[in-house]
């Protein structure tokens, strides 16, 4: 295969909004947590805080509950960082189709709903060949069924152990296979309440020290009140396939995100390849579980902050990281 970029013109329109709380509104939050825990919130007060919006981020968005530092609904939680470019990519994975507009701007605090670069292998319908491509995706998944989308930040992960049969998750397991770059990921502990000091969420960043292709699925949302020629009618999102963490990533959270191997590539994202066991044996821990752990400064707990500094090495108040 030449490693060689080769633009492809196809669209994506994305955006997202968050709040503190992770809902659009108190009255979303109280939604997600009565259809989730099976009863309301004693308290569902939200403060709003728009999030800035990544150069190339398309307006016009479908708004949906986040998942922050401050509430999870299961899996690993939901930020990660993504910084590599198209150029990166194609260094490491050989040849890949993208279109040079929907290029993702670097990224040191992704949540749910926000675009996400996947790679991914598609039939051309004009020639008949199978293309890898490069494509934003929306994180959070809404199965094709779905009446709308919001529950997408409630399907930001499928848990290894169940994807094959869970009915959101199945049938892209079986034909709609893809990775997600990753530089790594966050998840949080609660730090305890002293005498002069609320408690507070202490966040860590996990990583294997290079890229992560974190392993994932897409599903395609037909939006029924667009007519078909609308660029918004289709709504492309994606999940991360997590799994029981264990070693150094364990001690923080008992979810990880599985990845796949560039040299498993081929089989994991070609749709020709349904075999679930064959699929289940592709899915690798990164690191083999032993994954850097580096305590980072608080204010990744807000989405609103994205920036390189994000990343710094912070004091350890729980003694977790290396």
């Amino acid at each position: 295969m030449h490693r060689a970029l080769v633009p492809l013109a196809e669209g994506q329109p994305v955006t997202a909004v968050a709040h503190r709380r992770g809902c659009s509104s108190a009255r979303a939050f109280i939604d997600v947590f009565r259809r989730t825990f099976g009863h309301t919130p004693g308290n569902a007060t939200t403060t709003p805080g728009q999030r800035r919006p990544r150069a190339g981020r398309p307006t016009g968005a479908l708004k949906a509950p986040v998942v922050g530092a401050g509430w999870q609904a299961g899996g690993m939680c939901g930020r990660f960082v993504s910084t590599t470019t198209p150029q990166d990519l194609v260094s490491l994975l050989g040849e890949l189709r993208w279109d040079p507009a929907e290029t993702l701007a670097p990224s040191w605090n992704v949540a749910p709903t926000d675009p996400v670069p996947a790679v991914l292998e598609r039939l051309d319908r004009d020639t008949g060949e199978v293309l890898r491509r490069l494509r934003p995706l929306r994180w959070g998944l809404v199965p094709s069924w779905s009446k709308d989308p919001s529950g997408a930040a409630r399907m930001i992960n499928a848990r290894s152990e169940t994807v094959d049969t869970k009915p959101a998750f199945r049938k892209a397991f079986a034909a709609r296979r893809c990775v997600i770059p990753a530089d790594g990921y966050y998840e949080w502990r609660e730090v305890p309440a002293t005498d002069d000091r609320r408690k507070y969420k202490q966040p860590y960043f996990l990583s294997t020290g290079g890229l992560m292709l974190m392993a994932g699925l897409y599903e395609f949302w037909r939006d029924p009140s667009r007519p078909e020629d609308d660029p918004l009618a289709w709504l492309a999102t994606a999940t991360v396939i997590t799994t029981d963490a264990t070693d150094s990533a364990g001690r923080v959270h008992d979810r990880m995100p599985l990845t796949i191997a560039p040299d498993d590539l081929p089989t994991w994202l070609s749709p020709g390849h349904t075999d679930p066991a064959e699929l289940h044996h592709l899915l690798r821990r990164p690191a083999d579980g032993a994954l850097r752990v580096r305590a980072v400064p608080p204010t990744v707990n807000s989405v609103r902050n994205n920036r390189p500094e994000l990343l710094a090495t912070a004091p350890d108040p729980l003694g977790l990281a290396d």
